[in-house]
C-alpha cells in the first residue's frame, strides 16, 4: 500500500509540476514570427511562396477590395494546409494537420494552442520517468530525472511555442519506450511482435512528418539495436526495419503529395541564410566545436543565447554536467547492467549531435547547431544521464561525493531558473537579434500579440454598416485568423496610404 501511494504520488508531483510551468503564462506575450507563420499554415490562410531565393514569406492578399473574415476563412481546406507547407519548407507537416483539426474543432486562442504544446510537455514529462523507471530499475532515479526535465527552461520555452517541437519530442519518447518494450525479448510470439513493430512504425512516420529531425532519434535506436546485437546477440533489428520501413511507406505518400517540392524550398532557406550569415556561423572545425558546445548547454537548459548574449559567453557552463557525469561513473563504478543502459542514452545523445552536425556541414552553417530547438527530441536523454549520475552521487556512501552532488544539483538548478524569462515572459531573441542596446531590450516586457487585440477590439465596437480599415495586407490577414467565430460578417478593406494599423469607418446610427 505504501509503495502505491509512494509511486501515484510521485506522478501526480509530477503532473502538478508540468501542468503549473507548462500552462504559467502561455497565452501573455506576441506569437513569434516561426508561430505566426505556423498558424497561417495550418489554418489554411496561407503564406506567399519563396521566390528569389529568400527565407521570407507574406500574406496572400485577398483579390475582393471590400471582403469579410469569411472570405479568408474560405481558404481553411486540408489541400491549402498541404500546399502552404510544402510551399515553404515541407517541415512539420503532421504537425500543421493536427493543428488543423484541432482549430476546426476549437477556435484560434494564442493560449489555447500553445496549450497543445503546453499537453505534450507534462505528458512528456511523464515518458521520461517511465524510460527511466524502466532503464535503471529505481523510482527514486527516475523522480529526479524527470523533476530535471520538467524544470528545463529550455523544454519548457518548446512546450510554450507554437509549433511541433514538443510533439514530436512526446512521440519520439513514446517510440523510444516501444523500443525498450521490444528489446525486453519477453513478447510471447511471433504476432505481438509484429504488432508492435506496426505501433512503432506508425509512431515514427507521425514522429517523422511531425519534424524530420526525429530522424536522428531512429538512428539512434537503430544503432543501438546493433550494439545489443553485437555485444548480446539480442536481436531486435528485424522489428526497428520493419517500423522504419513503415515510416518510409508513409513519408514517400507525402514526398508525392508535396514533400519533394518542400525539400527543393528547404535548400532555397539553406542558400539564403548562408548568404545573410556571418563568417563566424560559416562551418569549419572551430565554428563546429563552438556550436556543438553552444548546443549542448542550450538542452541542458543553460539558455542565455536567448536572453541577448553571446554564445561565446557561457560556454564553460558545460562543465556543470560533463563532471557531474564523469565523477558520478569514474567513481562509483558501472555494472554490466548500467553499462547496456548508459549505451543507450549515449548513442541517442552522439547520434544527435552528429547528425546535426553533418546537417551544418551539408548547409555550410551551422545554424542546425545554434538553433538549439532542433535539439528538443535530444534534450530528454540528456536530462536522463544528468539525473542518473547525480542520483549515483546522492546515493553513494561517500559523504564528499554527496555534499558534491549537492553542489552540482543547487548549480544546475539555479542556472535553469535564471533563464525562466525566456519561457515565461516571451524572450526568444539572440544577441544577434537585437537591434540597438542589448541591456535594454533584454530589460523590456515582450508585447501581447496585437492581432488579437485588435479582433477583439472589432468584435467589441463593429456595427452593421462599419468598415475596418488596414493599411497592410499583413495585418488583415493575421488580424482575421481571429474573427473567424465574429457573430457578424464584417466588412474589411486595405488601404496603404493609411497612417493607422487598423480603423473602424463608423456609420451614422
Amino acid at each position: 500500500m505504501k509503495a502505491l501511494f509512494t509511486k501515484y504520488g510521485i506522478i501526480l508531483l509530477l503532473l502538478f509540476s508540468g501542468i503549473l510551468l507548462g500552462f504559467y503564462s502561455i497565452n501573455k506575450y506576441r506569437l513569434t514570427g516561426d508561430e505566426m507563420l505556423t498558424l497561417n499554415t495550418a489554418t489554411g490562410l496561407g503564406h506567399s511562396h519563396l521566390i528569389n531565393n529568400t527565407w521570407a514569406v507574406s500574406s496572400i492578399p485577398l483579390e475582393k477590395k471590400v471582403f469579410t473574415q469569411n472570405d479568408y476563412w474560405a481558404r481553411n481546406t486540408l489541400p491549402n494546409v498541404l500546399e502552404n507547407t510544402a510551399s515553404y519548407n515541407g517541415n512539420m507537416v503532421g504537425y500543421n494537420m493536427l493543428l488543423y483539426y484541432f482549430i476546426k474543432l476549437t477556435y484560434v486562442d494564442d493560449g489555447l494552442l500553445r496549450g497543445l504544446s503546453a499537453l505534450f510537455y507534462v505528458i512528456s514529462i511523464l515518458l521520461v520517468y517511465f524510460i527511466t523507471k524502466r532503464l535503471f530499475l529505481t523510482i527514486k532515479a527516475a523522480t529526479i530525472c524527470a523533476l530535471f526535465f520538467a524544470l528545463n527552461p529550455f523544454v519548457i520555452q518548446m512546450g510554450h511555442d507554437l509549433r511541433g517541437y514538443s510533439f514530436v519530442t512526446m512521440m519520439t519518447l513514446l517510440a523510444s519506450l516501444v523500443v525498450l518494450k521490444i528489446e525486453s525479448n519477453n513478447l510471447p510470439n511471433l504476432r505481438s511482435k509484429l504488432g508492435w513493430s506496426i505501433i512503432l512504425g506508425l509512431i515514427y512516420a507521425i514522429s517523422f512528418l511531425g519534424h524530420y529531425f526525429a530522424a536522428y532519434i531512429f538512428v539512434g535506436h537503430l544503432l543501438y539495436a546493433c550494439y545489443r546485437y553485437i555485444t548480446t546477440k539480442n536481436n531486435f533489428l528485424i522489428q526497428i526495419g520493419f517500423a522504419l520501413f513503415i515510416c518510409l511507406l508513409f513519408f514517400m505518400l507525402w514526398w508525392s503529395n508535396g514533400g519533394q517540392s518542400g525539400l527543393i524550398n528547404m535548400g532555397i532557406q539553406d542558400k539564403y541564410i548562408l548568404r545573410q550569415s556571418s563568417a563566424q556561423t560559416h562551418t569549419s572545425l572551430i565554428s563546429l566545436v563552438m556550436g556543438t558546445i553552444c548546443f549542448i548547454n542550450s538542452v541542458c537548459g543553460y539558455y542565455f543565447q536567448y536572453l541577448g548574449y553571446k554564445n561565446s559567453s557561457f560556454f564553460y557552463v558545460l562543465t556543470i554536467p560533463v563532471i557531474a557525469v564523469a565523477v558520478a561513473f569514474f567513481q562509483t563504478g558501472i555494472t554490466k547492467e548500467d553499462k547496456t543502459r548508459l549505451a543507450f542514452l549515449s548513442i541517442l545523445i552522439c547520434s544527435a549531435i552528429i547528425f546535426l552536425q553533418l546537417c551544418a556541414i551539408k548547409s555550410g552553417h551551422i545554424n542546425s547547431l545554434v538553433l538549439s530547438r532542433f535539439g528538443a527530441f535530444v534534450s530528454p536523454y540528456f536530462m536522463i544521464l544528468l539525473g542518473y549520475a547525480l542520483y549515483r552521487l546522492l546515493n553513494s556512501n561517500t559523504l564528499s561525493l554527496k555534499l558534491f552532488s549537492i553542489l552540482i544539483i543547487s548549480a544546475h538548478v539555479l542556472l535553469n531558473v535564471m533563464c525562466y524569462k525566456i519561457p515565461f515572459k516571451g524572450y526568444w531573441f539572440t544577441y544577434y537579434d537585437v537591434n540597438g542596446n542589448v541591456e535594454k531590450a533584454r530589460s523590456e516586457a515582450i508585447p501581447a500579440n496585437p492581432y488579437s487585440i485588435i479582433a477583439k477590439n472589432i468584435k467589441d465596437h463593429y456595427a452593421p454598416g462599419d468598415t475596418v480599415v488596414y493599411n497592410n495586407f499583413n495585418t488583415s490577414q493575421n488580424v482575421n485568423l481571429y474573427l473567424r467565430d465574429a457573430v457578424l460578417p464584417i466588412n474589411q478593406t486595405v488601404n496603404t496610404l493609411s497612417k493607422e494599423d487598423f480603423r473602424i469607418n463608423t456609420t451614422p446610427r
